[in-house]
This record gives structure tokens, sequence and C-alpha cells, in this order.
């Protein structure tokens, strides 16, 4: 995942400069069209009914997801 190619090569760097290096946060804030902006949350979707539920997910599981559309 790119998350771990960026711990690698935060390390990586540190080693080249004689020291240590860590990520001490890394947040994805997109995949795909997904995007962190258009989350709902938790409040949200506990007041959502079953059925609001199902047809969320369902639409989730017929979109096309591209994952490396944005280079991610």
């Amino acid at each position: 995942s790119s998350g771990t190619y960026v711990r690698t090569l935060v390390e990586e760097l540190g080693e080249g400069l004689g020291t240590v290096a860590t990520v001490s946060g890394l947040r994805r804030t997109a995949i795909g069209d997904y995007r962190v902006e258009d989350a709902v949350g938790g409040d949200v979707l506990r007041s959502w009914s079953s059925d609001d539920l199902l047809a969320a997910i369902r639409k989730l599981d017929a979109a096309p997801l591209d994952v490396h559309k944005d280079g991610i």
C-alpha cells in the first residue's frame, strides 16, 4: 500500500542522514473517487434505517473502484 511505501521512504531518508526517522501520522484522504470529505459519520449511520443502510451498501458495492486512477 502507499502508506507502507511512505513509511519505508522516511526510514530510508533517516538512514541516509545517519539518524533515525519515523512517520508519526499518516492519513489516507482519498482512494479512487472516494474522499474523506464525503464520508458519513457513525452518528449519521446510526440514525439510518436498515433499508437506508442496505441501499448505501448496495450503491457502494455496485460502484467501480479504480484505486490506481489517482496514483494511490
